[in-house]
């Protein structure tokens, strides 16, 4: 019986691996002779969703390759229309209705970017064929668009994919991607203070990914990724809507440096935690969120007296926060749990 059901589990796993490749196939074709941006961004959504669902690896080396090289095409080309509108919108600044036309299509376009920087984000998660492709392919294009002729759509097009990478790619070989973290790490620095809030949150994220998977690179930069962080944690609007998404990753990284580089005598409890504390809860990204507030309960529960104050100071905050948070989405189900405790507990 159990051999039976193993069969049949990997019968359809083949099936489903065999459906992939041929759509996938079919769907290259179709992307390759569309004109159209907006059907464009159909396609690769699309493409998107069939990698994901699938198992990993269900496409065969080949299929991958060509993946890889008409993904770098589109996003190519796309990023030289921007360019070219760009450089309309110079031309006629003085006729609203034709620059307002020309910002439509640029929005079109950074769509597409946005569906193919999710594509490839897909395809380092799920293949492992597809690093070293990456590398041939989209690292070289990454460095070209977070250079000074490139505007910040496209700096932070480029930072995203270089997060997906380094968090994921390691994840599958961590001596493939061993060589790229230096420069990667100074590209995050360098636009970790951007002042598009977009650039900078891809950029903060990206710092608390390299605490956890360059530990050995990140080690040497800690003081300058401590700095960039503190400039964002600090920004007297932080808290406001605008700013609350790169807040949110930039006290994510902060907490990941006091997990994974505690040793460090910048990342303390006593340097972190202050920064943190005047922000929660933290709202913006759902994911970071859930990270930060995990990360500050679970200090509670430890009884660290830097998160509860002298004298439990800081315990009926926490409580309220507690309280606020429980039946939301910006903490996890565990987290959830320890928090009932911590109420309970507190009496309050």
């Amino acid at each position: 019986r159990d051999r039976v059901s193993t069969q049949s589990t990997w019968a359809k796993h083949i099936n489903l691996a065999d459906m992939l490749c041929h759509f996938v196939t079919h769907l290259n074709e179709a992307i390759k002779g569309e004109p159209d941006v907006s059907t464009d961004c159909v396609l690769i959504e699309n493409f998107h969703k069939c990698v994901t669902i699938c198992e990993p690896n269900s496409m065969h080396d080949e299929l991958v390759k060509n993946c890889s090289e008409l993904l770098k095409q589109v996003f190519d080309e796309s990023i030289k229309r921007r360019a070219r509108v760009n450089k309309q919108v110079k031309q006629v600044a003085d006729d609203e209705d034709e620059v307002e036309k020309l910002e439509e299509e640029n929005e079109g376009e950074e769509e597409l970017l946005n569906h193919v920087v999710e594509a490839v984000g897909a395809l380092v998660k799920t293949h492992r064929a597809f690093i070293p492709h990456f590398m041939s392919t989209f690292y070289p294009l990454c460095v070209e668009v977070l250079g000074d002729k490139y505007g910040d759509v496209e700096h932070r097009m480029g930072l995203c994919v270089l997060d997906d990478f380094v968090e994921h790619g390691s994840k599958i070989s961590q001596e493939a991607v061993a060589p790229y973290l230096a420069p990667i790490l100074n590209s995050l620095l360098q636009f970790a203070n951007s002042q598009d809030v977009d650039v900078a949150q891809a950029a903060v994220y990206g710092l608390g990914v390299m605490a956890e998977f360059g530990p050995a690179v990140f080690k040497q930069a800690i003081p300058q990724a401590f700095e960039k962080l503190v400039l964002v944690l600090k920004n007297p609007a932080a808290k406001e809507s605008e700013y609350s998404a790169a807040t949110a990753n930039a006290a994510s990284s902060a907490m990941k440096m006091l997990k994974y580089h505690g040793d460090h005598e910048m990342c303390t409890q006593e340097n972190i935690i202050p920064l943190i504390m005047p922000l929660l809860p933290i709202d913006g990204d759902e994911v970071e969120a859930k990270v930060v507030h995990e990360a500050i309960i679970d200090l509670v529960g430890a009884g660290s007296s830097v998160v509860l104050g002298a004298g439990n100071a800081n315990l009926p905050a926490i409580v309220n926060m507690c309280k606020a948070l429980i039946d939301s989405e910006l903490v996890n189900d565990s987290t959830k749990l320890k928090m009932q405790q911590i109420i309970a507990q507190s009496g309050c």
